[in-house]
């Protein structure tokens, strides 16, 4: 196995696992992989959680309000471009 394909299957790994602990209720693992400035967006339209979620804090009231939803979550494929 190449280098490339070695690492979309460890992101997909690691992505399936905290997506799991999110569908249990537990968003730790998923916040922590996100920097301090990262910037979740997700279509505009006629939904919660519509626009830009900007920095951990505002990323973590996104995924309390997911999991107090009770929505589920799953990660069927990891597609990589670029360096790593």
């Amino acid at each position: 196995m190449g280098g490339r394909a070695l690492l979309s299957r460890l992101i997909l790994l690691r992505f399936r696992r905290d997506v799991r602990r999110l569908n249990a209720g537990d968003y730790s693992s998923l916040l922590s992989a996100f920097g301090k400035d990262a910037v979740p967006r997700f279509n505009d339209g006629r939904h919660r959680w519509a626009g830009e979620h900007r920095g951990k804090p505002a990323i973590e009231s996104f995924l309390q309000e997911f999991t107090a939803a009770g929505l589920q979550g799953e990660i069927r494929d990891v597609w990589i471009a670029g360096p790593p």
